[in-house]
C-alpha cells in the first residue's frame, strides 16, 4: 500500500494483479515510509506479507492508516481470476516447490490440488498464510462498504498510469512489466537471476535499473509458464475451485472491465 496525502493519492496493492508496476515506481512517494514494503508479524496473526494487506487486517491491526487511505482518492487494480490463479500458482511453485516448468502435468496438478486444499481450509478458518491466493474483494471492500474509490481492470493498467500522472502529478512508466510470470531458458537460473535484480535495484538509479532488468527479462526468459498454464486451464477441478471460491472476485473484474476508463 501506498499514501501520498500531498498528491491525494492512495494505492492498495491486490497481489498478482500488476501492482508492482505502480508500487515500485512510488515507493519513494510513500508517506509510511515503505511500512508496508516487507513481511511484518502481527499480534495473534502471526508473519505476513506486508505488500497485500487486505482492508479487513489494515482495518483491525492499522486504523490509523486506514484513516488515511479513506481521507485520499484510492486505486486498485483487479484481474480476471483464472488469470491471477494460474499466476499465483506458478509463483506459489517456484518460491516453494519447484521451477514449474521443471514440473510433469501430473505433477503440477498434484501440487495445485493441494494448494487448493490449503486456500479453502485457510478460508474456512481465516488463517493468514500465502496471501497471493487471498480474494480481491477483501482489498477494495470492508464488508459491505466499498473502500477504494476507483477500481482498473489489469486490462487497464495503462489508462491508469495516466490518470495518476495527470490527476495526482506521480510521474510512471508504463511500458515495463515489473514483476511478469516467466520461464528461464536456463534450467537452475532463477535464484541468481533473482539476487542480481534485488542488488541491482538497490544500488543503481531506476532508470538504468529498469532498462537492465527489461533486457534481462527479454533475453534470458520466455513470457509465461506454458505447460501450467494449459494444464491448469484444462482442468476441469481447477476451473469449478476457482469460478466457486472466486465469484465475487469474477463480478468485481467484470464490473471493472466494462467501466468507461476515467480520463
Amino acid at each position: 500500500m501506498i499514501i501520498n496525502a500531498a498528491h491525494d493519492f492512495g494505492f492498495v496493492h491486490i497481489p498478482k494483479c500488476a501492482g508492482s508496476t505502480i508500487r515500485q515506481q512510488l515507493r519513494e512517494q510513500d508517506d509510511l515510509g515503505g511500512k508496508f514494503y516487507h513481511t511484518m508479524t502481527l499480534p495473534e496473526i502471526g508473519r505476513i506479507n506486508g505488500n497485500h494487506v487486505p482492508l479487513y487486517l489494515l482495518d483491525s491491526h492499522f486504523p490509523d492508516d486506514m484513516a488515511r487511505l479513506r481521507a485520499v482518492t484510492s486505486y486498485a487494480i483487479v484481474r480476471e481470476p483464472l488469470d491471477r490463479f494460474v499466476s499465483a500458482v506458478a509463483q506459489y511453485m517456484r518460491s516453494h516447490i519447484s521451477e514449474p516448468a521443471e514440473l510433469t502435468t501430473d505433477q503440477i496438478l498434484a501440487e495445485t490440488d493441494r494448494i487448493i486444499s490449503s486456500v479453502q481450509a485457510d478460508s474456512e478458518q481465516r488463517e493468514i498464510r500465502n496471501t497471493i491466493f487471498f480474494r480481491q474483494v477483501d482489498y477494495v471492500y470492508l464488508g459491505d462498504e466499498k473502500i477504494i474509490d476507483h477500481v482498473y481492470a489489469m486490462e487497464h493498467l495503462k489508462a491508469l498510469i495516466a490518470r495518476i500522472a495527470e490527476r495526482h502529478g506521480l510521474e510512471l512508466r508504463g511500458d515495463s512489466t515489473w514483476n511478469p510470470t516467466v520461464t528461464y531458458r536456463v534450467s537452475g537460473l532463477s535464484q541468481t537471476l533473482k539476487r542480481l535484480n534485488s542488488m541491482s535495484r538497490q544500488v543503481l538509479p531506476q532508470t538504468a535499473y529498469v532498462a537492465l532488468r527489461d533486457l534481462g527479462i527479454r533475453t534470458l526468459t520466455k513470457k509465461g509458464v506454458p505447460a501450467l498454464e494449459t494444464a491448469l486451464r484444462q482442468s476441469r477441478e481447477v476451473r469449478a475451485f476457482v469460478a466457486e471460491h472466486y465469484a465475487a472476485d469474477y463480478e468485481l473484474h467484470r464490473k471493472a472491465a466494462a467501466t468507461q476508463v476515467p480520463a
